[in-house]
C-alpha cells in the first residue's frame, strides 16, 4: 500500500472505524455537548452521522484500490474543512474546540499531499519516463487502460491521464 493510500485509509478509520459516524448515529448529543452545541432529539444529526459513515466507506475503498485521483480530490476538500470550522466559530455557532477537528483534517490533507508528491517524484528517480511510470504504476484502476502510442491514428481516451503521454 502506498503512503498516500495509507494516509487516506487512516482518515477512513477515523471516520468509520473509530466511530465518529457511529457516535453521531447512536449518541449524537455526547459529541454536540463537546462542541458547545445545544443537544437535540431531531434526526438531522443522525443523518449527518450516516453520511460520515458512508464517507468513511468511500475513503476506505478508494485507499484499498489505490485511487490516486480520489486522493488528490481529498487533499483539496480536507484542506477547506478548517476554513469552514473557523468561520462557524467566528460566527458564534460552536465553541472553538471545533477548530481542533479542522486542524486534524488539515494535517491529514498535508500528509496525503506530501505522500502524493513523494510518490510522483519517485518514478523519475528510478529512471522511468513519466509516460512509462504512468503505465506501470501499481494501480488496479489504471491497469486496464491502454496507452495511446499509435501515431498513425489518434484516438480518444475515456480517461484523463494524470501525466502527459509523450
Amino acid at each position: 500500500m502506498s503512503a498516500s493510500a495509507r494516509s487516506v485509509l487512516t482518515f477512513a478509520i477515523d471516520l468509520f472505524g473509530l466511530g465518529l459516524g457511529l457516535v453521531l448515529v447512536v449518541a449524537p448529543n455526547v459529541l454536540l455537548q463537546l462542541f458547545g452545541v445545544p443537544v437535540t432529539s431531531e434526526v438531522w444529526i443522525r443523518v449527518v452521522g450516516m453520511l460520515v459513515l458512508l464517507l468513511g466507506f468511500y475513503y476506505s475503498r478508494a485507499a484499498l484500490r489505490e485511487m490516486t485521483e480520489f486522493f488528490r480530490w481529498t487533499v483539496f476538500v480536507r484542506s477547506t474543512v478548517i476554513v469552514f470550522f473557523t468561520a462557524f466559530v467566528l460566527l458564534g455557532f460552536v465553541s472553538p474546540v471545533l477548530i481542533l477537528f479542522g486542524a486534524v483534517d488539515l494535517l491529514g490533507a498535508v500528509w496525503t499531499g506530501l505522500a502524493l508528491r513523494s510518490e510522483r517524484s519517485a518514478w523519475p528517480a528510478a529512471g522511468l519516463s513519466a509516460s512509462l511510470a504512468a503505465a506501470v504504476r501499481p494501480n488496479p484502476v489504471r491497469c486496464s487502460r491502454k496507452l495511446a502510442t499509435d501515431n498513425a491514428k489518434p484516438r480518444r481516451l475515456w480517461y484523463k491521464p494524470d501525466v502527459a503521454v509523450q
